[in-house]
């Protein structure tokens, strides 16, 4: 009598965990990994970041470039302006920054002369899609390449050469370009600044 009840007791101290806690468990172990897996693509993907940078400008030189041969706007003339990338706190790429330009609404017209970073009078990669919009191409140290262009018709990067992101850094130049026709933004005393994106503190601008 006494083997039976031992044997019973044995049988119940060999039991599992019940059904319903064995469920809780496995719904617990899914939701973990599916938001490590999530915080790991969106790392990849250039998603949100705590990035805080200080982005240092300087403003060089104005002037003016003409789209080439088939371009776009076709044969259209820009009012460019240089502004020098002296560094950053922490390191940005076009994946959290974005730009914005301010006008002044002043009359007071600025020097054109020859802009060497444009080229021999010729835009750069990428122009403003209309006579009243701007845009900027991000210049490589050196005048080398043209990296990326931004475009304030849909406030967002796209690749001249190589892809997307850039980042940037200190010995590039932003070109930036505005149409010349009526109800185009006038560069004269106007400011640019960068701001930050997906989830990026940026700040950094220059009066032109």
């Amino acid at each position: 009598m006494e083997s039976v009840s031992a044997n019973r007791l044995s049988r119940k101290n060999q039991r599992g965990v019940s059904p319903i806690i064995a469920t809780i468990l496995l719904v617990a172990i899914t939701v973990v990994l599916a938001a490590v897996l999530y915080i790991l693509v969106t790392g990849l993907l250039g998603g949100h970041t705590s990035v805080t940078s200080a982005v240092t400008m300087t403003a060089t030189q104005g002037g003016s470039c003409t789209t080439a041969a088939g371009g776009t706007p076709a044969s259209a003339t820009f009012s460019t302006f240089a502004i020098a990338i002296g560094g950053t706190t922490q390191t940005v790429t076009t994946a959290n920054v974005g730009i914005s330009l301010t006008t002044s609404g002043s009359a007071t017209s600025t020097a054109v002369g020859a802009v060497s970073t444009a080229g021999p009078g010729t835009c750069p990669g990428a122009n403003p899609s209309t006579a009243t919009s701007w845009a900027a191409v991000l210049i490589s140290a050196g005048g080398g390449s043209n990296l990326a262009s931004y475009s304030s018709a849909t406030g967002g990067w796209t690749a001249i050469s190589g892809t997307l992101p850039v980042s940037l850094a200190g010995g590039q130049t932003l070109l930036i370009m505005s149409g010349q026709g009526a109800g185009a933004p006038s560069l004269v005393q106007a400011t640019v600044a960068v701001f930050g994106t997906n989830g990026a503190t940026v700040t950094g601008s220059v009066t032109l």
